[in-house]
């Protein structure tokens, strides 16, 4: 069966079909635009996180300056006015139970009270 359309029909279905082909081109052409604006916004990102991991690693560094011995000995003795005490001073306390296997450095370093006196 063939359909027979009418000339004003058919000027209708053409700028109806127009019209479509122009929302298309309009769509194609924002998603273009939106999908380089979040290209973009990737390069920014990606670009603060290596300036970030940058950062981090500098603040590490710092940190591990500051927490060694030598630094806090420095700092106290500068801020707090403190000092170590003399060696005759210096009293090791054993346990009687023992010591921990994480306390390693005093091996070679123990002390009981009768050889303190």
């Amino acid at each position: 069966m063939k359909i027979t359309l009418t000339p004003q029909q058919r000027v209708g279905l053409l700028v109806l079909l127009a019209i479509t082909v122009l929302c298309s081109a309009i769509a194609v052409a924002y998603s273009g635009y939106m999908n380089r604006q979040s290209f973009i916004a990737l390069k920014r990102s990606l670009a603060d996180y290596s300036e970030l991991q940058i950062t981090f690693g500098k603040l590490q560094l710092e940190k591990s300056s500051w927490t060694s011995p030598v630094v806090v000995q420095a700092e106290a003795e500068k801020k707090l006015n403190m000092r170590l005490p003399p060696a005759g001073q210096t009293v090791v306390i054993v346990s009687p139970l023992g010591f921990d296997s994480s306390d390693e450095e005093l091996v070679g370093s123990r002390a009981t009270a009768s050889s303190l006196r």
